[in-house]
Formats: structure tokens, C-alpha cells, sequence
């Protein structure tokens, strides 16, 4: 008994690539265009237009973002605050080119 022979090789999808970086960066600038000021704020506004799986890592990637495309300002010791129910952050402020975020 033999099974018929079946054609495996498809060919590849072609599907549009996704630059998930340069979605976060415009989701950074939305929200200090929305009047975060800090890392907290900017953080809090984002999250929740990401998959919840991906929020821990997603955390480092939006202060690598902010960082980028703001001027930093930290006080010695930064407070710790909550941007979801189970995540905190060290806190910073920021300024943008035209002032405080």
C-alpha cells in the first residue's frame, strides 16, 4: 500500500516586512504629542497597543526609543512607578527639540 504522491513544495508567500521599530518609534512620538512627559507616561501610553507577551521586552526598546529621539533628564536617585498593573520602570523626564515634552 502506498500513499499518492503529494506536490510538498509550495511556493513562498510574499507578504509586506513589518519594521516593528519604526511602529514603536511613531507610537513614542504620539504619545509625548499627547503630553507624556516622562518615561512612566510615555511607557503607559504604549503598552497597551502592544501584545500583551511582548510588554517586559518592549519596555527597554520604547526608553531606547525615547532616548533617541529626546534629551534626557534624570534626577540622582529616579523614582520607581507603575506604568501597568504588573510592571514598574525607573523613572526619567524628558525634552523634546521645542522644550518639556
Amino acid at each position: 500500500m502506498t500513499r499518492p504522491r503529494a506536490d510538498r513544495e509550495a511556493p513562498p508567500s510574499v507578504v509586506a516586512p513589518e519594521d516593528a521599530l519604526a511602529a514603536l518609534e511613531a507610537l513614542v512620538r504620539a504619545a509625548l504629542a499627547a503630553g507624556a512627559v516622562d518615561l512612566a507616561g510615555v511607557t503607559a501610553r504604549v503598552l497597551p497597543a502592544l501584545l500583551p507577551e511582548i510588554h517586559y521586552a518592549a519596555t527597554g526598546r520604547i526608553a531606547d526609543v525615547l532616548a533617541r529621539v529626546t534629551r534626557v533628564h534624570s534626577e540622582r536617585e529616579r523614582p520607581w512607578r507603575p506604568v501597568l498593573d504588573r510592571l514598574e520602570i525607573e523613572d526619567w523626564s524628558v525634552t523634546t527639540d521645542g522644550g518639556p515634552a
